[in-house]
């Protein structure tokens, strides 16, 4: 069992105009617990928003190993495993950057030649049995999730899903489950249980999911909010009026404050936006944050203009 938190932005930022750093999401538990169920619930129920990355995408290539070889490789060691390129995609995904994800053949045992474009969105699921395993991926994710199951269970699930939608044989299946993915799953996967936030039985544990449609809902709500507000001072003059967010997020000093008459000039659109803003700084360290890392990408971009017109 467990209780949601808020995420920990630890880095959050805007990367420019109309962009915001994502909700990354981990999804883990063993082999057949219930991972894709739960994945593709929510998927469903916020649609566009949301994009999902399968860890099972990233298995090495082995195109030099023959496929009799191939299916005695041990897939559920973390080493089967290119996590370093994950990483380096949700960092990217993270900065606002499309990825060229690889795509896995189960049938063949190995990544194959194609690839798929994954554009960043406001919510980012991402789904592998080792998913908690690597400390750079669970410092990336802002809510780690693991769904449990019975062994049994979880081993029914498996040989219907590989034989299904794997084109694998039932012996193969006994077979890799006994050597590796069984005792893979109580060295590896299960330790993982304590990194998580939640844990939750079985990716069909409605209140489960209605307790993250809230939450994720909850997020993407502030989120958009957000944005609204500062791609509106995107399209206003850096001017005087600005200040009173720059001071409530910590930007400038108190003894930098505006008159109460200045203040007073500002046009009502900005103003609107402004007390909406200086609100948020005051309730949200998230937010504080994000604004001056907004700040700073400005000066940055206006000094670059400066240089450029000399």
């Amino acid at each position: 069992s467990g209780s949601l938190r808020d995420p920990q932005r630890k880095n959050s930022s805007l990367r420019g105009k109309e962009t915001m750093e994502s909700i990354i999401i981990g999804i883990a538990g063993g082999s057949g617990s219930g991972k894709s169920t739960f994945t593709n619930r929510l998927k469903k129920h916020f649609g566009d928003d949301v994009v999902v990355i399968y860890h099972d995408n990233y298995y090495r290539r082995q195109d030099g190993i023959p496929f009799e070889e191939r299916v005695k490789v041990n897939y559920d060691h973390p080493d089967s495993l290119e996590t370093d390129l994950l990483v380096e995609h949700l960092k990217e995904l993270k900065e606002g950057k499309t990825i060229q994800c690889p795509v896995y053949d189960y049938s063949q045992h190995n990544r194959s030649d194609k690839v798929l474009k994954i554009e960043p969105r406001p919510v980012i699921l991402v789904e592998g049995i080792l998913l908690l395993a690597d400390p750079r991926i669970r410092d990336l994710l802002d809510i780690k999730v693991y769904v449990e199951a019975d062994a049994d269970e979880r081993i029914l699930r498996r040989i219907s899903r590989d034989v299904e939608e794997r084109g694998r044989d039932l012996n193969g299946i006994i077979d890799q489950y006994l050597t590796t993915v069984k005792p893979m799953h109580y060295l590896y996967v299960e330790p993982t249980r304590a990194k998580a936030d939640i844990v939750i039985n079985s990716g069909k544990n409605n209140v489960a999911l209605d307790l993250f449609v809230s939450k994720i809902g909850q997020l993407l709500k502030e989120l958009k909010k957000i944005l609204a507000a500062l791609t509106h001072l995107n399209t206003h003059p850096w001017d005087e009026g600005i200040a009173e967010i720059q001071i409530s997020c910590g930007v400038y000093s108190l003894q930098d404050n505006l008159s109460k008459e200045k203040r007073m000039q500002m046009n009502t659109s900005t103003g609107k936006h402004l007390q909406f803003l200086t609100q948020m700084a005051m309730d949200s360290p998230v937010f504080k944050q994000l604004f001056r890392n907004y700040h700073n990408h400005y000066i940055q971009v206006e000094s670059l203009v400066k240089q450029m017109a000399k």
